[in-house]
């Protein structure tokens, strides 16, 4: 077992969804300001009375005509996201179900260990081994990855 290119790859796909996940989050949130400028009602006034008697102000008056743009291109970012995000997660699903399906003890071991995230000791019983045969065969695993990286 040389290659550890497809743990590379899943988990550089799922830090990817990560970060479409926070943008999409981060788009939401942008859009939900820009609405509520667009939906603040009553008059608008720059100048009011201060603690200084100088007229001051600080309402936000962007024009209708700005906001309205504004937010139907983050909108438009919010669904390039959402669907960004969909085909992503479901490579995400499809490299999981082949990974599932490894032949080699050694890719099944750090299928199980690295992907669902399982113990040495449910690896052993899943795949009816003895914990310290699964241990050392994952002990391998983790040299030879640490090998090929700086390699």
């Amino acid at each position: 077992m040389s290659n550890f290119d497809w743990d590379r790859t899943y988990n550089d796909l799922c830090n990817e969804i990560e970060i479409l996940d926070i943008r999409k989050n981060e788009l939401e949130l942008e859009l939900k300001i820009v609405q509520r400028r667009i939906f603040a009602g009553g008059p608008r006034t720059k100048l009011v009375a201060s603690y200084s008697g100088m007229p001051s102000g600080n309402s936000d008056d962007t024009p209708l005509n700005q906001l309205w743009p504004m937010a139907q291109t983050i909108q438009a970012t919010i669904d390039d996201v959402i669907d960004i995000l969909s085909l992503k997660r479901e490579a995400k699903r499809r490299m999981e179900e082949r990974m599932s399906k490894f032949d080699t003890l050694e890719y099944r071991v750090a299928y199980m260990r690295d992907v669902e995230r399982k113990t040495i000791a449910a690896i052993a019983t899943e795949l009816q081994y003895s914990y310290d045969w699964i241990a050392r065969i994952s002990s391998k695993l983790k040299r030879m990855k640490q090998t090929a990286m700086i390699g």
